[in-house]
C-alpha cells in the first residue's frame, strides 16, 4: 500500500468510526450489576426510548466502555497522531506525492502510520489493482 493509499484508508476508517459514534451519541450507556444468573444488563437510553439487554458480564462491561464518547476520543487521538506523522516533502510541508514522514523522516508509510492502520484493522500490505 502506498503512503497516499494508507492515508486515505486511515482517514476513511476514522471518518466511519466518527459517523457511527455520532449516530449513537444521544444515548447513554451503562453496565448494571450482575443479575441472579451472573449476567449484567447493558442499559442504553435514547431520546425516544430505552433498551436493555442481558449480556454476559465481560461483554456488558466492554460494550459500555466503548460508548460513543469513548469512540470519539479514540478517533481524535488517532487524528492527532496522524497529524504528526503525515508525509511531507521535507522542505515545504505537505505535497500531493509524499516522500517522507514529517516526524520520522521515514520514506513510505512510517512505522507509526502502519501501527495506526493495524489498530484500525487496515492491512498495510494490501495492494490496489
Amino acid at each position: 500500500m502506498t503512503p497516499d493509499q494508507l492515508l486515505v484508508a486511515i482517514r476513511s476508517r476514522l471518518d466511519e468510526w466518527e459517523r457511527l459514534a455520532r449516530a449513537a451519541e444521544s444515548a447513554t450507556w451503562h453496565a448494571k450489576e450482575p443479575d441472579a444468573f451472573g449476567c449484567r444488563v447493558v442499559s442504553i437510553s435514547f431520546e425516544v426510548g430505552h433498551v436493555t439487554a442481558s449480556i454476559l458480564s465481560g461483554n456488558a462491561e466492554h460494550i459500555a466502555a466503548h460508548d460513543p464518547a469513548s469512540t470519539l476520543r479514540q478517533v481524535e487521538g488517532y487524528r492527532r497522531v496522524l497529524a504528526r506523522h503525515t508525509p511531507c516533502d521535507g522542505r515545504h510541508g505537505l505535497v500531493d506525492h509524499p516522500i517522507a514522514c514529517h516526524t520520522c523522516s521515514d520514506r513510505g508509510p512510517c512505522p507509526t502510520l502502519r501501527d495506526l492502520a493495524f489498530g484500525l484493522g487496515i492491512d498495510t500490505e494490501e495492494t490496489t489493482p
